[in-house]
This record gives C-alpha cells, structure tokens and sequence, in this order.
C-alpha cells in the first residue's frame, strides 16, 4: 500500500497504528506523493521524531515551503551546510538554510 499513488489509500494508511517508519520514508521520498500527504507526515510528532524523515519531507521539492523551512532547525548542521550549498533546491528553502546555518554556527 505503500507505493500506491491514490491520496485516498495514503491519507488511510497514515492513521495505521502499525505503519513503520522505513514505510513513511518511502512514502515522503515518492515522487508521486502530494503535498497534502507530506503535510500530514510533517504535523505528525510519531514520524517527525526520525531525522531521516526530517530529512526527506525537507529534500521533497513538493512539501509546502513553510512546512520545510519549520522543519530547518530539526536537521543536523552538515544537512544544512548541504542543503545551503546544494543549487537545485528552492530558492527560499536555500536561503532559509543559510540562515539557520548561521545562527547556529553562531551560537557555538
């Protein structure tokens, strides 16, 4: 059920208690999966508690920006040092994570 593409079968499969975390991460890495559903993982403490799945709704170019950006002081600091770096990224999420990169290399 995983790698269905209906937001239907997804959105059900998110309230399953027995659903794991290697089946949520491969779910926010689809390139199939909608914002809606990405969404839901992000508010969501059960699976935002896996820096993996951090990692990928924030690497997913259709999590909504500001569920990305809130997600930016979760990650480690050399995610962000890619994430700063890395040009295919959105433009606003890039600069986003310079600017949580700085503050946090300046607090050091």
């Amino acid at each position: 059920l995983c790698r269905d593409t209906s937001p239907q079968v997804l959105l059900g499969l998110m309230s399953n208690p027995h659903l794991e975390a290697e089946d949520v991460l491969a779910i926010v890495k689809s390139t199939s999966v909608t914002a809606a559903i990405l969404q839901r993982v992000a508010s969501d403490r059960r699976w935002t508690g896996h820096a993996e799945i951090r990692t990928a709704l924030v690497r997913n170019p259709k999590t909504p920006t500001p569920v990305a950006v809130r997600l930016l002081d979760t990650l480690p600091l050399t995610e962000l040092r890619d994430l700063a770096k890395i040009g295919g990224a959105r433009e606003d999420l890039r600069r986003a994570a310079f600017r949580v990169l700085s503050k946090a290399t300046s607090r050091r």
